[in-house]
Order: C-alpha cells, then structure tokens, then sequence
C-alpha cells in the first residue's frame, strides 16, 4: 500500500512476485490485472497526493511458497477491496 501510495515503484517491485495479479472492484467495475499495471500505474506518480488515502489487511493465508493477501483500501475516497495472490 505504501509504494502504490507514494509512487515508489521499486518497493512494489520488491513486494510482488513477478507472476502476481491483482484482483478488486472500484466503484463496481471489477477488475483483474498483472501487476505490473500497478507498478507502471505507480511510477506514473503517487496515489496519494493530498494524505487521504488508507487501507489496512484484512487478512493474509499462505500455502507452501504462494499467499493471498486481501487488503480493503480507502484510496483516496474510492473504496476498494483487493487479493493479491503472490506466487
């Protein structure tokens, strides 16, 4: 959350398998993409330019070597609810 909320590009590089996708709704549109769109969404700029945006783990489930992390986010006034699987 906090490289997608600063644009920091290189954390969420670090954060995320290469393989990983990123799952959610925003404003009902659901969505499913690799994510690198949301590393190349990032480095575009921060997200959270006027200090509004927040989120928090609703839960984290790990098998062997991949986990799900389900995260529910406030990005700055669109709510939505993300699963990032990481293999």
């Amino acid at each position: 959350m906090d490289g997608s909320a600063r644009g920091d590009a290189q954390k969420l590089t670090q954060a995320f398998h290469p393989d990983s996708r990123m799952f959610g709704s925003v404003g009902g549109e659901q969505f499913d993409v690799p994510i690198q769109a949301l590393i190349d969404m990032a480095s575009q700029g921060p997200a959270d330019t006027g200090g509004r945006c927040r989120g928090h783990i609703l839960s984290i489930t790990q098998v062997g070597d991949a986990a799900v992390a389900t995260v529910a986010e406030d990005p700055c006034g669109a709510r939505s609810t993300e699963v990032n699987p990481a293999g």
